[in-house]
């Protein structure tokens, strides 16, 4: 699957001050601001179904949250669930499979995917609130989109390399 690039100077500046962020975004945030706007991405994304599903919400923003946070391969997610603080604070201190883990992201990708072009654009944002550029006048939807294919497709590779 390809998609189409973009290469206007607007496309470029929000790829660039994408880039520019921490991979881990809770350095750039602190952890529960993250999950804030992860929480907001899920509600505001995530059809009815899911969203009162309390095992898939909790899977959604659980992924989200991890991706954001740099953690891509699910068998390092599994181990976070039980070691650290804020995952285990999504899932209740309950130790989530790698396995349950690939396999919802395979059946709601797509999904996923929305939710961190929600979480991406949002934290684009907030880091150029105090820029002199203005985000609400450029379109930053194809870097965003491009930048959330691409983390997705690093989990998948990381899963992948583990699993050989």
């Amino acid at each position: 699957m390809s998609i189409a690039l973009s290469t206007s100077p607007q496309h470029t500046f929000a790829l660039t001050a994408l880039e520019a962020m921490p991979a881990d975004l809770r350095v750039l945030f602190g952890w529960r601001r993250l999950f804030a706007l992860v929480f907001e991405s899920v509600m505001t994304v995530a059809p009815e179904p899911i969203r009162t599903s309390e095992r898939s919400a909790m899977l959604l923003t659980l992924t989200t949250y991890c991706y954001a946070a740099n953690l891509l391969a699910s068998d390092d997610i599994e181990a976070a669930c039980l070691n650290c603080s804020d995952i285990a604070y999504i899932t209740g201190s309950e130790a989530i499979l790698a396995t349950e883990l690939r396999q919802f992201r395979r059946s709601q990708r797509s999904l996923i995917e929305s939710c961190l072009q929600r979480l991406f654009s949002s934290a684009l944002e907030e880091s150029l609130r105090w820029s002199p550029v203005r985000s609400e006048d450029l379109d930053f939807a194809p870097a965003i989109c491009e930048f959330s294919q691409r983390r997705l497709n690093l989990a998948v590779l990381f899963d992948t390399a583990l699993s050989e």
